[in-house]
C-alpha cells in the first residue's frame, strides 16, 4: 500500500492496546476528577484562607499538594504519547493518516466546545485538540527535536507563572455581581441561566489558563509525551530505569510541593518568596506527575496489585466516556437539578464522593468491557472519523 493512501486506516485493535498506558490512563482520570469536582463544588476558584478551619486548610494542601496538575499532567503526557503511537503505527503498515487525525482532531475541537458549554466549564478536550494540531505538524520529528521544542511553552509557562508570583496581590477574582449568579446557576437555576453562567465561565477560564501557565504546560507535555514514546520508555529494556524514575521522581516532587505548601500556609506577600513558592508547586507537580507515572507503569510491568491494575484498564480503555460521565456526575451532585451538593460540605465530603463516584465508573467501565470493546463515546468519535460504524468488538 502505497503511503500516499488512506485506504486501510482503522482503528487500533483491542489485541494492540499497550495495557500499561491503559492502566495509567485510568489512574490519571481519578486524579483529573478528585480536583474538577473539588474545585466546582463551592463557590468559583474559591481557596480556604488563614481564618478557614484547619480541616478546610489540611484538605486544600492535600488537594493541592498530591492531586493539582499531576494526573492532568499525565493525562497530556498520554495524548502525546498516544498521537504518536497511532501515527507511526500507520506508518509503519503504509497508512497516511493525515486528513484522518485531522478530522478526528476536529471533532474532538468540537466535542470540547460543546462539553465546556453544556456539562463542565473547566473542558480539557478543547485544548487537546487546538494541541494535538500543533503536534501533529511536528510529530515526524526526532525524540530529541520534540524535547528541545517542549522547552519553549514549558518557558513561557514558567516565565507567566513567575510575574503572577510577583504581582498578584490575591488571586483572580471576579465581580460580585458575577459570583452571585454564578452561584444563582448552580442552586437556583433556570437552566438558562446555568448555560449561560457556564459559556461565560468556559470563556473566561479559557483567557486565564492561557495568561497564566496551565494552556502552555499542556502543549509542552503533548511534545515532552511524543518524546518520550520516540525513546521507547515502555520498552521492557527501561524497566529499572522507570524505577529510579518513580522513587526519584516521588521524593524531589514531594519535597517540592512540601516547600511549596509551607510557602502558601506562610501567606507570604506578592514577591520573592511568594515566586519561590509558586516556582516549587510548578516543578514539583511536574516531577512528581513523572513519579507517580514511573510507578504505575513500573508496577504493571513488575505484576503489582493485577486486579487494581485491571480494573484501571477498564476505565482507561473507556477515558472519553468516563471522563464526559464524570461530568454528568458532577452536575447530577451538585446542581439544583439533582442532589443540589453544591457547597454544602466539607472539603473532605467532597473528596470521599468522588471516590465513591470513581468506585462506581470502574464497576461499571469492567462489566462494559467484558462486552464490548470500546465505550460509547469513544464508538461516537470513532465513527465520526472513519465515516464508518466501528465494530463494537
Amino acid at each position: 500500500m502505497g503511503s500516499g493512501t488512506t485506504i486501510g486506516a482503522a482503528p487500533v485493535r483491542a489485541a494492540d492496546r499497550i495495557a500499561a498506558l491503559d492502566v495509567l490512563r485510568g489512574f490519571a482520570l481519578f486524579g483529573v476528577f478528585m480536583v474538577n469536582l473539588s474545585y466546582v463544588s463551592g463557590p468559583f476558584m474559591g481557596v480556604a484562607g488563614p481564618d478557614a478551619p484547619v480541616s478546610e486548610r489540611v484538605a486544600q494542601a492535600v488537594l493541592k499538594g498530591v492531586f493539582e496538575t499531576k494526573f492532568v499532567t499525565l493525562f497530556s503526557l498520554l495524548f502525546g504519547m498516544g498521537l504518536v503511537l497511532q501515527l507511526e503505527r500507520a506508518r509503519a503498515k503504509g497508512v497516511e493518516m493525515g486528513a484522518i487525525y485531522r478530522r478526528r482532531l476536529g471533532i474532538l475541537f468540537c466535542m470540547g466546545i460543546l462539553h465546556g458549554v453544556l456539562l463542565f466549564e473547566g473542558d480539557i478536550l478543547f485544548l487537546y485538540s487546538l494541541a494535538g494540531f500543533v503536534l501533529f505538524l511536528c510529530h515526524r520529528w526526532s525524540a530529541r527535536k520534540l524535547a528541545l521544542a517542549s522547552l519553549i511553552p514549558f518557558a513561557i509557562g514558567v516565565v507567566l507563572t513567575s510575574i503572577w508570583a510577583l504581582i498578584d496581590e490575591g488571586g483572580f477574582a471576579t465581580g460580585g455581581a458575577y459570583d452571585e449568579e454564578l452561584r444563582r446557576s448552580v442552586t437556583e437555576g433556570p437552566l438558562l441561566l446555568t448555560l449561560k453562567m457556564r459559556a461565560l465561565t468556559f470563556a473566561l477560564l479559557q483567557l486565564l489558563f492561557t495568561i497564566m501557565s496551565f494552556n502552555w504546560r499542556v502543549l509542552a507535555l503533548f511534545f515532552l509525551g511524543a518524546a518520550l514514546m520516540k525513546t521507547g520508555i515502555l520498552g521492557v529494556e527501561r524497566k529499572a530505569l522507570r524505577a529510579r524514575v518513580a522513587v526519584l521522581g516521588i521524593t524531589v516532587g514531594a519535597t517540592l510541593e512540601g516547600l511549596g505548601a509551607l510557602v502558601d500556609a506562610s501567606g507570604a506577600a506578592p514577591g520573592v518568596t511568594a515566586w519561590a513558592g509558586a516556582l516549587a508547586h510548578e516543578f514539583g507537580s511536574l516531577v512528581l506527575a513523572f513519579g507517580f507515572g514511573a510507578a504505575v507503569v513500573w508496577s504493571v510491568h513488575a505484576g503489582r496489585c493485577p486486579r487494581v491494575a485491571s480494573a484501571l484498564a477498564c476505565v482507561g480503555r473507556t477515558a472519553l466516556t468516563n471522563y464526559l460521565g464524570q461530568s454528568v456526575l458532577m452536575n447530577v451532585t451538585l446542581y439544583w437539578f439533582g442532589f443540589a451538593l453544591y457547597d454544602k460540605w466539607s472539603p473532605w465530603g467532597y473528596m470521599a464522593l468522588v471516590c465513591v463516584l470513581f468506585a462506581g465508573q470502574v464497576a461499571i467501565s469492567a462489566w462494559w468491557i467484558r462486552r464490548f470493546a470500546i465505550g460509547p463515546a469513544e464508538w461516537a468519535w470513532r465513527a465520526l472519523t472513519y465515516g464508518r460504524r466501528p465494530a463494537w468488538r
